[in-house]
């Protein structure tokens, strides 16, 4: 009875006669125990892999949740500064309107108050001089 055993270990592929199976069992069980080791291993690194990853993206949602809140903040702030700049932009347009239309009727009142001194010195001082 001599059967052929086919044993395939990760890369290669092995045919062991029945014999060959006895002798080489402690082997084939030392193979086999490195091999568990190596997965073990495997699934030890890609754990701490994991949780690694995990504090990293903890990390990176932290500083996401900081910054969009200083986002808001600075949203909120930018845009009661601007309403404010608005608001003193109103004021100082208000206030340069008002001047111009004070100084634009201040000439016309000496102006007038000029001519109305030239009209009574005209008119009152000249009797008196012809007197």
């Amino acid at each position: 009875m001599n059967r052929k055993i086919h044993v395939w270990f990760g890369k290669r592929y092995e045919n062991f006669e029945m014999n060959e199976w006895k002798d080489n069992l402690l082997s084939l069980n030392d193979l086999l125990d490195k091999r568990k080791q190596r997965i073990l291993s495997t699934i030890r690194n890609s754990e701490e892999f994991r949780r690694g990853a995990i504090e990293q993206l903890e990390r990176a949602r932290a500083r996401l949740h900081k910054v969009e809140i200083e986002a808001d903040e600075y949203r909120i702030n930018g845009y009661s500064d601007i309403e404010q700049q608005k608001v003193n932009l109103i004021n100082v347009a208000c206030n340069s309107l008002e001047r111009f239309k004070n100084e634009k009727k201040e000439p016309l009142f000496l102006n007038k108050k000029e001519q109305l001194i030239r009209f009574n010195n005209k008119f009152f001082n000249k009797p008196y001089k012809e007197l």
